[in-house]
């Protein structure tokens, strides 16, 4: 027994660590099949939570100076542009002009009215919509498709009929609702990006595709939480922004039929596109920005560079949208290509026709020439002729040229004379304008000051008035307090002697019930000290009283006193403003007397002046008659000269004129002769033609000729009555 014992005893720590080593080791000794459901279902349920926590947060990326609104990402430009110019800067930025829709609109207007409503602006904003006259429909730019929604609000019937070239906006005075204006109007307007929902992971591929237009910049994030995971036939996923109660949702990426996770085998490769440098799928130049902006909030990540393994998933495809953008960009440059060469051509036709101008002034001019050195040599040898005869009469003529002149210098002095009064009169009246001017400013100011002066007056008689007011309530009041203290000081009176004669009498009647004399002598020394406490009480009420009315009497004393200085002290300063006032009077007053006199002064220089310059006027007007019947008279022996020699050349004009139509009218003759003989010569072969042919042949000849000549008249009838319908449409 006691070896047993021991037995136990050496091998019971065995025992325990072999318990201990299965507890820790997760050895379970209950049953396996339960155990192995236990198992599956907590991997089940662990696997799941990683799962959905690996799935509950993605990132709404917007490109740098775009603003997340809803799920879109929105750009405001405050350069005023045409919607043409606004539309390509927004594709440069591989964005569109704004085309929201219900909800987004909805939002879209709350936030422009926050917007301008910290910037004070006004003007409408140009969003992508336009007016197809043709088919009368409103068209998202874009796509090219019918508006399913609009904001407008109600438009005049005539604006609604004047819609050709017109565009939508958004009109801050129509409460951000839509509106049409002309289209080269020059506006703000709204860009319109799709906003990038990713992981994280996916966020460098991003910054890859944005970097060609964004280079050195990072996006504006906002973080994504997932509220709902869609099913297996869910379209869509419900996601909340960080720092906000907004719900988004995020449609679900299909994948195409056939098309398995990891088969890579339909793909194109290295197949050439056409891919806009700005566009989201165009291959980065350059790493990820190393400047940050001040408005991010998440950190982008170390490396947007993609690695060598993913080079054929990242070359993506060219999308429709990038197609349209590459086919209006080659339309817009074969249309600047064709007003291009439409303005070489129209400036090559400007230069010929300039040089045939120019040619033509030329020949002008040589024509002018060589007729102005026959008329110079006719001149000359008409000179030669008459030199003799007119060397008289060239005399005369330079002395009446030397007259004219000294008469013309004259004439210049003497204006040069009236130009400088008439400037010395105009400063005159200039400076005789400022003083009347000043005067009048002076006049104004002195009646400002005694406006303010009656109304300085005024008010401190009204102050006046106040105190005295008050003064009198303030008696008013004191005597009513005198009265009711009187009245309660006579009530109190009437109440003591009450209760003196009371007690006089509760007195008399216990000396009646008093039984000894004892008890007499006593209420009679207790009578005696409650009239000495009555007595001393009457007294010092009575001392009280004359305190408090000499306290009172020197009280009002002293306010009396303080308002007599009061008084004492204004009528001082009146009296000081008053001097002031009168010295001021009388220097305005002298200053107007001397301005009156200078006035005066002045306005007699005037009148010399104008006397004077009438004076001159006369004579000038004088001068200048004598002057000019002299040169009528020059004038009209020149035109007389001119018109005999114009005449001549009339006469002789109308003689070439006359050979000239001679020699056209022969050769018109001869021409005509000529083609009558070639008519009757024409009609002979014709003739001779048609008298070789057989009788059948010519039949047909004439019923052929017969039919044209039918066809040709249907023809014609019907070109006349086309030319009526077109006339009759316009």
């Amino acid at each position: 027994m006691r070896l047993l014992i021991f037995i136990l005893a050496c091998l019971a720590p065995h025992i325990n660590a072999y318990h201990m080593s299965a507890a820790s080791a997760g050895v379970s000794f209950m049953n396996e099949n339960y155990l192995d459901q236990q198992t599956s279902q907590a991997l089940n349920t662990q696997n799941g939570a990683a799962k959905t926590m690996r799935s509950r947060r993605m990132y709404g990326m917007c490109p740098p100076h775009f603003q997340r609104v809803g799920s879109e990402c929105y750009s405001l430009l405050p350069q005023a542009s045409s919607w043409l110019e606004a539309h390509f800067f927004c594709k440069d930025k591989n964005a569109k002009l704004a085309e929201p829709q219900n909800r987004a609109d909805r939002k879209l207007r709350l936030f422009l009215k926050s917007y301008d409503a910290q910037r004070g602006s006004t003007d409408p904003i140009w969003i992508g919509a336009t007016y197809d006259w043709q088919s009368n429909v409103w068209q998202w730019s874009i796509s090219g498709k019918n508006l399913t929604y609009d904001s407008f609000s109600r438009m005049e019937p005539e604006i609604r009929q004047n819609l050709e070239n017109h565009c939508a906006v958004y009109d801050p005075r129509l409460d951000y609702r839509w509106s049409a204006r002309p289209c080269p109007d020059r506006f703000r307007f709204i860009c319109q990006h799709k906003m990038p929902k990713v992981s994280e992971k996916n966020r460098d591929k991003v910054y890859t595709r944005w970097n060609s237009t964004y280079p050195n910049q990072y996006a504006n994030e906002v973080i994504l939480h997932v509220v709902d995971q869609p099913g297996k036939n869910g379209r869509s996923v419900i996601v909340k922004a960080e720092g906000s109660n907004e719900q988004i949702e995020v449609p679900k990426q299909r994948g195409k039929p056939g098309r398995k996770r990891g088969d890579r085998t339909g793909r194109r490769r290295n197949q050439p596109t056409t891919i806009h440098p700005n566009d989201i799928d165009a291959q980065a130049t350059s790493n990820t920005p190393t400047t940050l902006a001040h408005y991010n909030e998440i950190p982008v990540p170390a490396t947007a560079t993609p690695r060598p393994a993913n080079k054929a998933r990242n070359s993506q495809k060219q999308m429709p949208h990038d197609r349209v953008v590459w086919r209006q960009r080659q339309k817009e440059k074969r249309r600047l290509q064709r007003k291009q060469q439409r303005a070489q051509q129209m400036q090559l036709e400007k230069e010929r026709k300039l040089n045939e101008q120019k040619m033509r002034i030329l020949a002008n001019q040589e024509r002018e020439r060589q007729r102005h050195h026959q008329e110079q040599a006719q001149q000359d040898q008409q000179q030669k002729s008459h030199e003799q005869t007119e060397q008289p009469r060239r005399e005369m003529d330079e002395l009446r040229q030397r007259e004219a002149n000294e008469q013309e210098r004259r004439h210049q002095q003497q204006l040069a004379e009236a130009e400088a009064k008439r400037r010395e009169y105009e400063r005159g009246q200039r400076e005789l304008e400022a003083l009347r001017q000043q005067h009048a400013e002076e006049q104004r100011r002195g009646d400002e000051y005694s406006s303010a002066e009656r109304i300085r007056q005024e008010r401190i008689d009204r102050q006046r008035e106040r105190e005295e007011k008050e003064r009198k309530e303030r008696e008013e009041q004191m005597k009513k307090q005198q009265e009711e203290l009187a009245k309660e000081e006579a009530k109190r009176e009437q109440e003591r002697l009450e209760e003196e004669k009371r007690q006089l009498e509760e007195y008399e009647e216990r000396l009646k019930q008093a039984r000894s004399e004892r008890e007499r002598e006593l209420h009679e020394t207790q009578e005696r000290k409650r009239q000495e406490d009555e007595a001393n009480r009457r007294r010092l009420e009575e001392e009280n009283r004359r305190q408090q009315e000499e306290i009172k009497q020197q009280l009002e004393e002293e306010e009396r006193r303080l308002k007599l200085a009061e008084l004492e002290e204004a009528r001082k300063l009146e009296q000081k403003e008053l001097e002031r006032l009168a010295e001021e009077n009388r220097r305005r007053e002298e200053k107007l007397r001397l301005r009156q006199e200078e006035i005066a002064k002045r306005e007699q220089e005037q009148r010399q002046i104008e006397e004077e310059e009438e004076r001159i006027k006369k004579e000038l007007e004088e001068a200048e008659q004598r002057r000019k019947a002299e040169h009528e008279a020059q004038i009209k022996q020149e035109e007389d000269a001119l018109k005999a020699r114009a005449e001549a050349e009339q006469r002789a004009a109308e003689e070439e004129k006359r050979r000239r139509q001679e020699r056209f009218e022969a050769l018109q003759k001869q021409d005509e002769e000529r083609l009558r003989i070639e008519k009757e010569e024409k009609k002979r072969k014709y003739a001779e033609r048609l008298s070789r042919l057989s009788p059948e042949d010519q039949r047909k000849f004439f019923e052929m000729r017969k039919r044209r000549k039918a066809k040709k008249t249907q023809e014609l009838l019907q070109q006349k009555q086309a030319g009526n319908e077109a006339y009759e449409e316009e």
